[in-house]
């Protein structure tokens, strides 16, 4: 039987690990998602089967590269000629949103795994290994897995959504960064709560498929959440 790893303690583990200032929007989610810092290589353990071709990996992520490089062609080109024209150039940029090409959270892991695992070589950094194998002995520590991830998704759109029409008008440089540290957003804890999917069981209501006690524990849960990310959202206007 192979070891396992006791539980972490509720000061400890994931949640806590978290550093808003170099971890990217993604990184966090899937850390979140996966349940370890560690998520590329349990994200693949995951997911992949062993029916596979060889080289799969590789040969999905040569194809989201030229997709993706001819996604940028074209919108460089849009851009150009709506220049003068903002809101046509507004209409363009949401046209090309829909038509991003998506890459799949497994050509994401596979990139990530890739980085870390060239670094640690090139750094002679034994810990790394010894990380990946606790990783795939590692049992969830985390409770509200589905609940945060979805926060962290909804806090990250509407950060770019608040900071939306400076950007594609081009008329202000917000400092946006792939980090969530030191960004913000004109919504509320509400607004969030609102774009949750909730139910309510027995008397119990669940939120993205974990209880609360109620509509306030959960957005406190959100409040959090926001707080351990650095990220600033809009106060609540009280009634």
């Amino acid at each position: 039987m192979k070891p396992r790893r006791k539980r972490r303690g509720p000061n400890s583990g994931v949640l806590s690990g978290i550093d808003p200032q170099r971890e990217s929007w993604t990184d966090i989610r899937n850390r979140i998602i996966y349940d370890s810092a560690e998520w590329p290589l349990m994200a693949l353990q995951c997911h992949l089967g062993s029916n596979l071709p060889d080289n799969f990996l590789p040969i999905e992520a040569a194809k989201y590269e030229r997709a993706m490089a001819e996604h940028v062609g074209e919108w460089e080109v849009i851009r150009r000629k709506c220049r003068s024209n903002p809101k046509k150039l507004w209409q363009a940029a949401q046209t090309m949103r829909h038509k991003l090409p998506l890459r799949s959270p497994l050509l994401a892991a596979w990139r990530t795994l890739q980085t870390r695992f060239e670094r640690a070589v090139l750094d002679g950094d034994p810990d790394w290994f010894t990380r990946q194998a606790k990783a795939l002995r590692s049992v969830q520590s985390q409770e509200k897995i589905q609940f945060n991830a979805e926060v962290v998704h909804l806090l990250e759109l509407r950060m770019w959504g608040t900071n939306a029409i400076p950007l594609a008008l081009g008329v202000e440089e917000p400092d946006l960064t792939l980090t969530p540290a030191a960004k913000f957003t004109d919504a509320t804890a509400s607004d969030i709560y609102k774009a949750l999917r909730k139910e309510e069981k027995k008397g119990v209501l669940y939120v993205e498929g974990c209880p609360f006690e109620s509509k306030e524990d959960a957005m406190d849960g959100i409040r959090k959440l926001a707080k351990k990310l650095q990220f600033a959202m809009k106060k609540q206007t009280r009634k």
